[in-house]
């Protein structure tokens, strides 16, 4: 299993995190170019906050990858666009872009579908390690240094814990059995996908 720790903007994971439920999100990446290889789907995307909070918060399971419209992500995907509202979504990609855009402008994004998000109270947050290996975007670094890395700090995070009621998202790797440590049955099913991704099987190609 691979994992991709990329960095986050802190009003998107914000917003997010203020909700009850989330059971999907669109982790859009603002350039028309943009492109996503670096994971398959069911593997695992983990937010890392820009400072000052700088730290691993949560993440998600990724489904799909597709460039689409502004107003056609936020047809699909309304709020897990992680805005409140299409001029927001638009003037957010502006000032990510630093370029003028205007109400009828329409400019592909990459849409980033992840499923099953999670957002780890503060409490929970993991520091973010003293190495730079942050993929955003994937292709500066061995990407093969990822995994076992990640792996071990959240196995580290989980043993930490050592709390029976904590969630498998919070958990995500088993209590060890005769010095082993597995990972936790939910990360070896595939990830429920969500009703925007849904939607988007059944859209033609766009060029």
């Amino acid at each position: 299993m691979r994992l991709l720790v990329a960095v986050t903007d802190n009003d998107w994971f914000a917003l997010h995190a203020s909700k009850t439920v989330v059971d999907e999100v669109n982790f859009w990446r603002p350039s028309p170019e943009a492109t996503f290889k670096v994971l398959r789907p069911g593997e695992l995307l983990l937010f890392k906050l820009r400072s000052p909070n700088d730290a691993i918060a949560g993440g998600g399971f990724y489904t799909r990858f597709l460039q689409m419209p502004i107003n056609l992500a936020w047809e699909t995907f309304g709020a897990a666009n992680g805005v409140e509202s299409l001029p927001e979504f638009r003037s957010r990609i502006a000032r990510i872009r630093n370029i003028p855009m205007q109400s009828t402008d329409n400019p592909n994004v990459g849409c980033v579908m992840l499923a099953e998000p999670f957002f780890w109270s503060k409490s929970e947050w993991i520091p973010r390690p003293p190495v730079s290996i942050f993929l955003y975007p994937e292709n500066r670094v061995n990407r093969n240094l990822l995994a076992p890395l990640y792996l071990a700090i959240l196995t580290g995070y989980n043993l930490f814990l050592n709390d029976e009621n904590c969630s498998p998202i919070v958990r995500p790797f088993s209590q060890p059995t005769n010095g082993q440590t597995s990972l936790h049955p939910r990360f070896c099913s595939g990830p429920r996908v969500g009703v925007g991704a849904a939607k988007c099987e059944s859209f033609p190609p766009l060029d």
